[in-house]
């Protein structure tokens, strides 16, 4: 049957202005001629949603985005994203970990830097590589229509210690470079002094457009609640505020977090595979077959006329 076209796919060609087709088609005309290798990544986007997104984040330069497609891929080898196991993904007891959902149903990050203590440099490039995988399997898990990431980032608890920089120079230019146009907020609650030193500190390390993307929540968790409505993180940091001024803080440390949200690959409705072919049927992207056939399968999704 004929491949329906994907939700985003339709959003962002409509906004489209005459240009910017133009880029896209100068874009895929350079990567039929010097095509960008295959990697699981391809397989959970819709290819012409993905280009989109990197010509976006490249002010649609079709030079400089045609480079930076090669460069992911490289970075993406280099980096060993398919060398990760399932278990390498942070829960609740992390430093970042999957956790409920924004008001429009994409998956979010629930960042507690709080969790942040290690001892040696090693020790802290593993907890940012087991944060970019954070990151990936959280992509994993958009449903069809949605592409960023809503983070709440939970400052309580956080002191100088945890102001790492081995950790910050290693995960930024990672989320920065290899994950453009994934974010769409950060929602700071607990906020204190000593957050205000740290964020002096690492804001310059941050893209303009993600500085600008990073909301200090001044009235507290109501305020980020407002936002995410039913949010279970922001529910329990609200419990965890009430049993600290009515019972104290051995009280509330026993309140269970809530739990990580399960693993359920989404972007298979939103790529739609399960209807192209049931060899698309694997565990996750990253033990899939690597097969120039799988790529070529995807692209009939987003076929425009």
């Amino acid at each position: 049957g004929s491949a329906m076209m994907h939700p985003l796919l339709e959003d962002r060609l409509k906004s489209l202005n005459t240009e910017e087709r133009f880029c896209l088609r100068r874009l895929e005309g350079r990567l039929s001629i010097e095509p960008e290798p295959f990697i699981s990544a391809h397989a959970c986007e819709c290819r012409e949603v993905r280009l989109l997104r990197w010509l976006n984040t490249e002010l649609y330069n079709v030079d400089s985005t045609f480079r930076k497609l090669h460069e992911h891929v490289t970075w993406w080898l280099d980096y060993g994203m398919d060398d990760f196991r399932e278990e390498d993904e942070l829960d609740e007891n992390g430093v970042m970990y999957v956790c409920g959902e924004d008001e429009r149903g994409a998956p979010t990050i629930v960042a507690r830097p709080c969790m942040h203590n290690v001892k040696t440099k090693q020790e802290s490039i593993l907890s940012a590589r087991r944060c970019v995988y954070t990151v990936q399997r959280c992509i994993e898990r958009m449903p069809p229509g949605h592409e960023r990431i809503t983070i709440v980032y939970d400052a309580k608890d956080v002191g100088i210690r945890q102001l790492d920089l081995v950790f910050c120079k290693e995960l930024i230019p990672v989320l920065t470079n290899q994950f453009p146009g994934r974010l769409a907020r950060v929602l700071v609650i607990n906020t204190h002094w000593s957050v205000r030193n740290c964020w002096s500190i690492v804001s310059p390390l941050l893209h303009p457009d993600t500085r600008e993307r990073v909301v200090f929540c001044q009235r507290g968790t109501s305020e980020a609640l407002s936002i995410l409505t039913g949010h279970p993180y922001l529910l329990h940091a609200l419990q965890v505020q009430q049993a600290l001024r009515q019972k104290g803080a051995a009280a509330a440390a026993r309140l269970p977090l809530p739990p990580r949200s399960p693993y359920v690959p989404r972007w298979r409705e939103a790529m739609n595979v399960g209807e192209i072919t049931p060899s698309l049927r694997c565990p996750t992207p990253h033990n899939c077959l690597q097969e120039e056939r799988l790529a070529t399968t995807i692209d009939t999704c987003s076929s425009i006329p």
